[in-house]
């Protein structure tokens, strides 16, 4: 498990073990493993003698803080010098930067102002200046999202081949788009390569020479998606007090932040306004409010879902719960989310935009039918009606509680999803494909 070192303020650096590739050999598509062994000896001529360095800006919740502590430590058995630090920040940062994180969606207002750049680069300046002594020339630093934008010039200057990695952003342009990328373009267009998740988040002016296309990944025995032992979900959720459903009920699950872009009272609304199955029971989870920092929208959001939990009719609002997953145990919460999964007769995401979306990648990886919106990259990640089920308008709960009903309706659909989007995951995104199209990345970064 990974662990949190306190370094003086603003950085903390993240301990990170070691997991050799072979322990996910058997999970991998056929020819993925001498690809596999050959980015690795790649790897380790290419980055001999460098530091790789993860900065990012929470260490909990989320899918860019999982990713670096389920597959950072896979780089480290092969061989790599790979280190993880995460920035800290007063709150009005946070509250700036969720802010800046809705308009890359084409989200929210107002548009930063003069005090926002002033506090942006304030923080920018004493979490760049504190990296600067840890990073030697030459070493590779990846700052992950906008949060890390005010660093790549002084970590530049420092010596450093510096790649900005941004996860989200939307489908169209628009004037909150316009106004993040305004805002943030000036920080970060002297990277020395970018990387996306999807073409359509690439701004405008980027060098195209210097932009690259890399899709998240899970990794397949982390403790959140490796196989359980026949009864061990049911004892894990039983002990957690979640989903107490009969035998003939189906367990509906949708895991995410606290978020208004993941909206979660939309998700209560279409299922217990318009799904019609009566054994249907839906579980409404995410993690324990306070403990992500770079969230501070979080708390709000709960107590508005919890509202309108609450205003249900009795009825309905029996079969839904709302759960808030502490996060003290990581190993423990990321077990449960395992469990709730593996449960689940319809895993479901409804964001109104969105980066990846890797509880997407997890319900699939898992077998399980899929009903996600049509945004972001849901798009990418699901076939419609090959390897799960696309929403075309967010906004439409009825549709969304129709696609529910129709995998409800017809198991066996749903297993021919559910086998169609694992083995879609296990050729597109695990741990393996991550890696060698990195090394792809940083080849063509120090090449340069």
């Amino acid at each position: 498990m990974a662990t949190v070192i306190p370094c003086s303020a603003p950085l903390a650096a993240v301990e990170l073990g070691r997991r050799p590739f072979a322990r996910i050999r058997p999970d991998l598509a056929p020819g993925a493993w001498p690809r596999l062994e050959q980015a690795c000896e790649e790897a380790r001529t290419l980055l001999d003698g460098r530091t790789v360095w993860s900065i990012n800006s929470t260490a909990l919740g989320g899918g860019v803080a999982e990713m670096q502590r389920t597959l950072l430590p896979y780089w480290r058995a092969a061989g790599l010098d790979a280190r993880w630090l995460v920035m800290n920040g007063p709150r009005d940062f946070f509250r700036f930067t969720k802010r800046l994180h809705n308009l890359l969606h084409g989200r929210g207002l107002p548009r930063p102002g003069p005090s926002d750049r002033a506090l942006f680069e304030q923080i920018g300046r004493a979490t760049a200046a504190e990296a600067a002594a840890l990073v030697a020339p030459g070493d590779v630093v990846v700052l992950q999202d906008p949060q890390t934008a005010a660093l790549v010039s002084p970590l530049r200057r420092a010596g450093a081949s510096v790649v900005w990695r941004c996860h989200v952003g939307a489908d169209t342009m628009s004037p909150p788009v316009e106004a993040a990328w305004s805002f943030l373009l000036p920080y970060v267009e002297e990277a020395d390569a970018f990387v996306f998740t999807r073409r359509a988040f690439v701004p405008e002016g980027l060098p195209a020479e210097r932009v690259s296309l890399l899709s998240p990944a899970i990794d397949p025995r982390s403790e959140k998606n490796r196989p359980l032992v026949p009864g061990a979900a049911r004892v894990l959720l039983n002990r957690w007090n979640l989903a107490p459903i009969g035998p003939e009920d189906r367990l509906i699950v949708a895991l995410g932040r606290w978020d208004r872009l993941k909206d979660p009272i939309g998700i209560l609304h279409a299922f217990a306004d318009h799904v019609d199955d009566p054994r249907a029971f839906l579980v409404l989870a995410g993690p324990a409010v306070g403990v992500v920092a770079d969230d501070p929208e979080a708390a709000h959001v709960l107590t508005d879902v919890n509202l309108a939990w609450r205003s249900l009719p009795p009825p309905r609002r029996e079969r839904v719960q709302v759960a808030a997953l502490p996060m003290a145990d990581l190993e423990e919460n990321a077990l449960v989310v395992n469990a709730l999964q593996r449960e689940a007769a319809v895993i479901v995401k409804k964001s109104l935009h969105e980066g990846f979306g890797l509880g997407v990648t997890e319900g699939m990886w898992k077998a399980k039918p899929v009903v996600a919106t049509r945004v972001g990259g849901h798009r990418d990640q699901i076939e419609h009606g090959r390897s799960g089920l696309l929403v075309d308008d967010p906004a439409d709960l009825r549709a969304f509680a129709a696609a529910i009903d129709e995998l409800l309706a017809d198991p066996l659909l749903g297993l021919e999803l559910g086998a169609a989007g694992r083995e879609r995951v296990r050729a597109r995104y695990l741990a393996d494909r991550h890696f060698v199209s990195w090394i792809d990345v940083l080849r063509r970064l120090l090449a340069r």
